[in-house]
């Protein structure tokens, strides 16, 4: 680390404390990669499907003080969706699609109350650890990355960058980051860009530590420093920066799971905590602007799943 990255790192710990709170173990069912937005007109938090033992379809809403399900039916069930708030519209969109024998392309989305499907194509066929974020800039829903899969195996062909704008899935670009799975993607208000971190590529399944920007026209490198490789980490965008949690790193060719909590200004990483929910990989993340809170639920590690859900929150 430089020594104008270490001044910013010992500079950020004395603005402000990041930390972590766990708030429940009961609600949805122990789960990794399940899909969450924050829905900004209700001031809920919505958590869709994932897997655990089985593949889920439930959806549930969190307030701040609990859990309630608020639907059984909708969407096929599945792990590894993507979704985002389109807060132009006031939905949350999903993109769902799956591998193997069942497989499964649809676009859905909750209005509130239910879910209805909208479109039933999209993005190349069979995707798997795409990521998703609203630019509220450019108001569309952006998806990146995944795998493609046409002839039944899995193919490192680029899938590129997508946008959805309530009616029509549109390629926007087919060039950017090296093309990988298990990234992360979250959405930079304060700086209206769309960031990605990490993820392994899908030509030699290396582990990244990488970070691109997007305008909304072209995607841009704009560091590889910061957080360690990863995949199957989680990121949201927060109130002036992103925010990371966790993933898996391989060392010697052993996975490694992780704890840490690092958020991106646009110019530096700065890790900001390795203490709070357990090492995991694939959580659900998301952020309640109105408490000013960061949402986790969930996740996996190499044996166990988990069901728990955490807060994390700024103190000066």
């Amino acid at each position: 680390m430089s020594p104008s990255e270490s001044a910013a790192l010992a500079s950020d710990w004395t603005v402000a404390l990041l930390l972590w709170q766990q708030r429940q173990d009961i609600g949805p069912a122990p789960r990794a990669a399940a899909a969450t937005a924050h829905l900004e007109a209700t001031g809920r938090t919505l958590l869709w499907g994932g897997g655990g033992g089985q593949e889920f379809n439930d959806t549930w809403e969190w307030d701040g003080e609990g859990w309630v399900q608020v639907a059984d039916t909708g969407p096929t069930p599945t792990y590894l969706a993507g979704m985002a708030y389109d807060s132009n519209r006031n939905v949350a969109a999903m993109f769902t699609s799956t591998l193997g024998p069942s497989y499964v392309s649809e676009t859905w989305e909750w209005d509130g109350e239910a879910w209805t499907q909208v479109e039933d194509t999209g993005p190349q066929a069979r995707n798997a650890y795409f990521q998703m974020a609203y630019d509220g800039a450019r108001q569309v829903t952006i998806l990146e990355g995944g795998q493609a899969d046409p002839g039944g195996t899995l193919d490192p062909a680029p899938v590129g960058t997508w946008a959805w704008d309530g009616a029509t899935w549109t390629q926007v670009a087919d060039v950017g980051p090296r093309q990988r799975v298990a990234s992360a993607l979250a959405y930079d208000a304060s700086r209206q860009r769309v960031v990605l971190f990490g993820g392994f590529t899908t030509d030699d399944t290396t582990p990244q530590r990488d970070t691109w920007e997007w305008d909304g026209s072209a995607w841009e490198q704009v560091s590889n420093m910061g957080p360690a490789t990863r995949y199957g980490h989680a990121m949201t965008g927060t109130a002036g920066a992103t925010l990371l949690f966790g993933g898996v790193r391989v060392e010697n060719s052993t996975a490694v799971l992780l704890q840490d909590t690092w958020t991106w200004d646009g110019e530096l990483w700065r890790q900001r905590q390795d203490m709070g929910p357990s090492p995991r990989y694939l959580p659900a993340l998301g952020w309640d602007a109105a408490r000013a809170r960061s949402v986790l639920f969930g996740g996996v590690t190499l044996t166990d799943v988990f069901g728990d859900t955490w807060e994390s929150f700024e103190r000066p």
